[in-house]
């Protein structure tokens, strides 16, 4: 046979990374920040609103309250 696959070889032609590479990145633990987490959640917050909030999760909204102070 003349022809022979190269099975081996990773398709970068396209600018594809090994499929290792792509499991070995998707593994890493993402970098948490508290402090940008706690921004996110309470801008959430706020777009949605804390009455709507307490209603759709079947809590007080002085609950929302309290949870939203107590950070």
């Amino acid at each position: 046979m003349a022809y022979q696959a190269k099975r081996h070889q990773p398709n970068n032609h396209r600018g594809y990374l090994p499929m290792e590479n792509a499991i070995a990145r998707k593994l890493d633990p993402p970098e948490i920040n508290p402090i940008e987490i706690e921004s996110v959640l309470l801008n959430r917050l706020a777009s949605v609103g804390q009455k709507s909030y307490a209603e759709h999760m079947g809590i007080s909204e002085s609950t929302v309250s309290r949870r939203k102070a107590e950070g």
